[in-house]
C-alpha cells in the first residue's frame, strides 16, 4: 500500500487484467457527469459537466513521484476513482508526467466515454497506452434508465466522439459493456450496441454485470448462462469480466505486514471490497483483515452488504 495515507493515488491493487495497478484519482468524491445506477463508488453528488482542476495538478504529480521513487512494484498506472477522470481539465498534463518519470510503466484511464465529444478531452488522453470506455446502452431511454447523465449531455455527440477517438487513437481502447438485466439485455438494445462496436477500432469488449453493491437495490447480477448468450452474441472481441485470462505477470502481493484501519478504509472508500480481495491486494491473512474489518463496522465507521461472491464492506458518504 502507499505510505503514508495519500489524497490522490491509492493502492498498488492488484488488477488481473493489468497486473499491479497505481490508482490515481483527479476528482473529488463524487463528481461523475453520470449517475449510475450500478456504480461501486456510490451516489453522484455533483453532477456536473464541467471540466475544471478539481484537485491540484501539482499536488496529483507529487504524490504519485513519491510512489514511483520507492521500491513498490508497478505494472501501470490508472486513472479511475470516484468520478469521471477526463472531467479533470489538466489530465493530460499528469499522463505526460508519469511517463517523464517512469517511461516503463502503462498508463491507463477508465472512462465512461460522456466527454469524448470535445477534441479537447480525445487530444489529452492520446499519450495514455490504453483508455477503457465504458458504452452500456446506444438508446436514449436505456442510458437514461443505466446511466442517468447530466441532462446537458449530448449522447449522440459522445458517441461519434468516440468512434473518432477509436480511429486516431495509438494506443489500446478497450470497451466495457455493463449489464443490469430488463434494461440493456433486450435483443433490441444488444443489436444498437453490436452495430455501433462492430466498426470501432478496439482490441476488446468487456462484458460486466453486478458484482459490488451498487447505488439502486433492484439492480442484480446477470447469470453466467444469460453473459454468455450475450458475449457470444456481440463477437469474437468479447469477453465476461471476471472469466479467466492471461495477465499480466505477477509479483506476488503487496506485503502490508502491520494492516490498519486506515489502511483498509482507504481501500474500500473508493470500491467496496471482500476480506478476500484486501488479502489477496495486502498479503496480509484473511483472518487479520476480518478483524480489522469487523472493528470498522462495529465503530460504525464501514458497512457490509451480502452478495453472490461474498460480502463486501464499503463506507458511503
Amino acid at each position: 500500500m502507499t505510505s503514508p495515507l495519500k489524497k490522490y493515488v491509492f493502492g498498488p491493487v492488484r488488477s488481473r487484467r493489468l497486473g499491479r495497478s497505481l490508482g490515481v484519482d483527479l476528482v473529488t468524491a463524487k463528481t461523475c457527469t453520470f449517475d449510475c445506477v450500478y456504480c461501486e463508488a456510490g451516489r453522484t453528488t455533483d453532477l456536473t459537466l464541467d471540466r475544471r482542476a478539481y484537485v491540484p495538478t501539482e499536488a496529483v504529480i507529487a504524490e504519485i513521484a513519491s510512489v514511483l521513487s520507492t521500491d513498490i512494484p508497478l505494472d501501470v498506472v490508472t486513472f479511475s476513482g470516484a468520478g469521471e477522470p477526463t472531467l479533470h481539465a489538466e489530465i493530460g498534463d499528469v499522463i505526460s508526467a508519469i511517463h517523464a518519470l517512469r517511461p516503463d510503466l502503462r498508463v491507463v484511464v477508465l472512462t465512461n466515454g460522456s466527454l469524448m465529444g470535445s477534441a479537447q478531452v480525445r487530444r489529452s488522453l492520446m499519450n495514455a497506452d490504453q483508455v477503457k470506455i465504458s458504452v452500456d446502452a446506444i438508446g436514449p431511454d436505456a442510458v437514461a434508465r443505466i446511466n442517468r447523465p447530466h441532462p446537458d449531455l449530448d449522447w449522440e455527440q459522445a458517441l461519434e466522439g468516440i468512434r473518432l477517438f477509436c480511429g486516431t487513437f495509438g494506443g489500446d481502447v478497450s470497451m466495457e459493456v455493463f449489464i443490469v438485466p430488463g434494461i440493456n439485455d433486450t435483443q433490441d438494445e444488444l443489436k444498437k450496441i453490436a452495430d455501433y462496436l462492430k466498426p470501432l477500432q478496439i482490441a476488446e469488449v468487456q462484458i460486466n454485470t453486478l458484482d459490488r453493491p451498487g447505488v439502486e437495490s433492484w439492480v442484480h447480477q446477470l447469470d453466467a448462462r444469460r453473459l454468455e448468450e450475450i458475449r457470444a452474441f456481440l463477437g469474437d472481441l468479447a469477453g465476461i469480466i471476471g472469466a479467466p485470462v492471461n495477465t499480466v505477470a505477477s509479483r506476488g502481493p503487496v506485503c502490508l505486514s502491520g494492516l490498519t484501519s486506515a489502511d483498509v478504509l482507504e481501500m474500500i472508500r473508493r470500491r467496496p471490497c471482500t476480506a478476500e480481495d484486501i488479502s489477496k491486494t495486502t498479503g496480509v491473512s484473511e483472518g487479520r483483515v476480518k478483524q480489522v474489518l469487523g472493528a470498522l463496522v462495529a465503530a460504525s465507521v464501514a458497512q457490509c452488504e451480502k452478495q453472490v461472491r461474498g460480502t463486501f464492506y464499503f463506507t458511503r458518504c
